[in-house]
């Protein structure tokens, strides 16, 4: 677990699960960043919460998405659950597949 954006760029991570409003860089930011630092097979499942998810979208769209998943909070356990492992899933077939993450 890391307090923000900058923190986060150490290490390695299977899943990431994102705070839109996160402090020094934003959640879109972040993932942009985790991109371009693991790009490629190497690139983590990021998973946006946000509380507003109509704005991620809308600034989401037209352009290629950073996240695998969006989770609206209030969230609970089982559906976050159900989510990684979702993405989980299709970001190892994309890997075995030799395809970018697209899950």
């Amino acid at each position: 677990m890391v307090g923000s954006g900058v923190e986060g760029k150490r290490g390695h991570y299977d899943v990431v699960l994102i705070d839109y409003q996160i402090p020094a860089i934003d959640g879109l930011g972040t993932a942009r960043l985790v991109g371009d630092l693991m790009g490629g097979p190497a690139k983590p499942v990021l998973i946006a919460l946000t509380a507003t998810p109509t704005h991620l979208k809308a600034r989401e769209s037209g352009q290629e998405s950073a996240f695998n998943a969006i989770v609206n909070k209030p969230w609970d356990l089982a559906s976050l659950h159900l989510i990684i492992t979702r993405c989980l899933e299709g970001h190892r077939i994309a890997r075995r597949d030799g395809r970018r993450n697209t899950s």
